[in-house]
C-alpha cells in the first residue's frame, strides 16, 4: 500500500544522498572544500595524525547527511554561513571524542584548553574550532549550552569503561552522548528550535547512537566499553529494544506537524539509516543462533561481526525494508 508513495519519496531523497555520498567519498569535492575551508581558518589542523583526519573525513560526510535531514524538514538551504558552522562542528566532534576518549580529559580540562591554549597543537585547534563556530553561529547562548551539554555526556560516558552500570543508567549516557550531540548539529540552522522538535532530535540522536553503538560491538568489547548492545548480550532482545526506540523516534517525527512532503522526506532518510541497524543485528543473530542467540564477542573474530552494508544485497535489502515502511 505504501510502496509506491514511498518509492516516489526515496527517488527524491536518495538521490540528494547519493549525490552527498559521491561529492564526498569518490568524487570528494565537496570533502576537498570542506578542507579547504577548515585549513584555512584553521591552519594547524593539518598537523593531526592521519587517523584523526580520517575521523573528520566521516563525520564530515555524517554532517552533511543530518544537516540535509533538518534542512529538508524545514524546507530550507543552508545558507553559507549555517553550512560553515556545521564543517567547524564536523571537524570539532572526533577532536573532542579523542580528547575525552583516548587523552581522559575532563570536560574542565578540555575548557581550559579553549580558553587558555597552551602552544601545543591540540589546545590551538580545539580553541579556534570554538571560537570560530561561536562567531558564526546565529544564536552563541543556544550553542554554548548545547555544546556544554554534549561536552559534559561525552565526559559522563566514561564511566561504560569504569564503572558497572544497569541498563537504565547505559541507555542514559546513549541517550544523552547521541542527543545533545545531534541538537548541536541541528543549532546551526537558524530556524526556531521548538521544545517538541527538541524532543523529537533528543530522541532521535539516542537512536543514532546506540545505532552506532550495535555496528560498534567489536571494538567497543577490544575498549572495554560497556555499551547497551554489549549489556544486553541477547540478539532477540536487542531487536526488541532496537525497534521500541525507532517507533519512539517515528512518533516524535510525526509530532512535529510538519507538512507531508517534507515529512516523507524525512521519514525516507530516517529509514535508510535505521534498517541497517536491523540489518547487522539480523547478521548477529545468524551467528548466535546456535547459542540461543547469545553474543558472547570474545568468541568471534573481527571479521566475523563486521556486517558488510556496502555489498550490494545489503543495500538492496536497506531499500526494500524502506519503502515497505508504514508513514
Amino acid at each position: 500500500m505504501y510502496f509506491f508513495s514511498n518509492l516516489f519519496y526515496l527517488s527524491i531523497t536518495g538521490f540528494s544522498l547519493l549525490n552527498l555520498y559521491l561529492k564526498y567519498r569518490t568524487k570528494r569535492t565537496h570533502l576537498n572544500y570542506a578542507w579547504r575551508f577548515l585549513t584555512r581558518e584553521i591552519p594547524h589542523i593539518h598537523d593531526l595524525g592521519p587517523s584523526l583526519r580520517k575521523r573528520i573525513d566521516h563525520y564530515l560526510f555524517a554532517n552533511a547527511v543530518t544537516t540535509d535531514w533538518f534542512a529538508r524538514l524545514h524546507g530550507v538551504s543552508l545558507s553559507e554561513q549555517e553550512h560553515q558552522a556545521s564543517i567547524l562542528l564536523a571537524a570539532a566532534t572526533p577532536i573532542a571524542d579523542y580528547m575525552v576518549d583516548d587523552l581522559q580529559l575532563s570536560k574542565s580540562d578540555i575548557l581550559e584548553c579553549i580558553k587558555n591554549p597552551r602552544n601545543e597543537i591540540l589546545d590551538l585547534i580545539s580553541s579556534t574550532l570554538y571560537y570560530r563556530c561561536r562567531s558564526l553561529h546565529h544564536d552563541t547562548l543556544q550553542y554554548e549550552m548545547y555544546f556544554h551539554k554534549t561536552l559534559a555526556a561525552q565526559e559522563q560516558s566514561l564511566a561504560q569503561s569504569t564503572t558497572a552500570l544497569d541498563l537504565e543508567s547505559l541507555r542514559k549516557i546513549t541517550w544523552k552522548k547521541g542527543g545533545y550531540a545531534l541538537l548541536l548539529y541541528r543549532s546551526v540552522l537558524r530556524k526556531e528550535l521548538t521544545r517538541i522538535e527538541e524532543d523529537a532530535i533528543f530522541q532521535i540522536g539516542g537512536l543514532m547512537q546506540l545505532h552506532n553503538d550495535i555496528f560498534d560491538i567489536y571494538r567497543d568489547h577490544q575498549d572495554g566499553i560497556k555499551t547497551l548492545p554489549l549489556a544486553i548480550e541477547n540478539m532477540l532482545t536487542l531487536e526488541r529494544v532496537y525497534r521500541k526506540e525507532v517507533l519512539k523516534s517515528v512518533k516524535a517525527i510525526e509530532n512535529l506537524k510538519f507538512g507531508t512532503h517534507r515529512y516523507r522526506q524525512f521519514f525516507a532518510l530516517f529509514h535508510l539509516i535505521v534498517q541497517t541497524g536491523f540489518i547487522c543485528i539480523d547478521h548477529y543473530k545468524q551467528l548466535t543462533a546456535s547459542n540461543n542467540y547469545n553474543l558472547h564477542v570474545s568468541s568471534y573474530t573481527r571479521s566475523d561481526l563486521i556486517c558488510d552494508m556496502d555489498s550490494m544485497k545489503n543495500i538492496s535489502r536497506v531499500i526494500f525494508q524502506t519503502l515497505l515502511q508504514k508513514p
